[in-house]
């Protein structure tokens, strides 16, 4: 018996295969988007583009923050379709805030969205809970900040995070970031994004696998 995608590929076309991305990566029901096509209605990867641009576009805290309020969020929409235990909790200066109970889920969630954060990712005994941004990658020299900078240029971070990262020690600290060294492990958390107080990850590596 053929799958409901296959059925959607073979009558729908590009519909069909922009419905299974929408289902891989925000882990939302592929019937529930498809109804809006059908009547006429914008899909939900249409109206997640739209919101992303307009978040882009907002200047301030308060402007991205009222944009979450609106009725029929698609953000909000798209939270209460994960199989996985991830939530939305609002905005943030990164945008919108998931939270995730493990550690796997805090990396999908992420990859998923390309966008946001998830609030206490990471937890550190002098420095406290810690967020990771999607936040971009960069060209992999002293630019770009994030698991989107991790997952490119140093991949190696899986080895350190979560269970390295407690042990680590503050080898310096200024008005707004903790510097962080063991070895040829560093890590760079700051303690704020934009003005508002957030301690969050910049970037974390191992010296001895960095490409020349």
């Amino acid at each position: 018996m053929a799958s409901l995608y296959d059925a959607l590929q073979q009558n729908l076309g590009p519909l069909g295969d922009a419905l299974q991305d929408m289902n891989q990566r925000a882990g939302y029901a592929i019937t529930s988007v498809v109804q809006p096509h059908l009547v006429g209605q914008p899909s939900f990867l249409d109206r997640m583009n739209d919101f992303q641009g307009r978040l882009l576009a907002a200047q301030t805290p308060e402007e991205r923050r009222g944009l979450m309020t609106e009725q029929g969020n698609p953000v909000t929409d798209a939270s209460l379709g994960f199989a996985a235990p991830i939530t939305f909790h609002g905005m943030g200066p990164f945008g919108p805030i998931w939270k995730a109970d493990n550690w796997a889920d805090v990396l999908d969630v992420l990859r998923q969205q390309k966008t946001g954060e998830v609030r206490n990712a990471l937890e550190h005994p002098q420095i406290g809970t810690v967020s990771l941004p999607y936040g971009t990658p960069g060209t992999g020299k002293s630019d770009g900040y994030g698991l989107s900078k991790l997952d490119i240029f140093h991949p190696e971070y899986q080895e350190i995070l979560p269970d390295q990262f407690p042990s680590l020690p503050i080898s310096s600290e200024t008005e707004n970031r903790y510097q962080l060294q063991q070895g040829n492990i560093k890590g760079a958390v700051r303690k704020e994004f934009n003005g508002e107080p957030l301690n969050w990850l910049i970037s974390i590596l191992d010296e001895s696998k960095r490409k020349p």
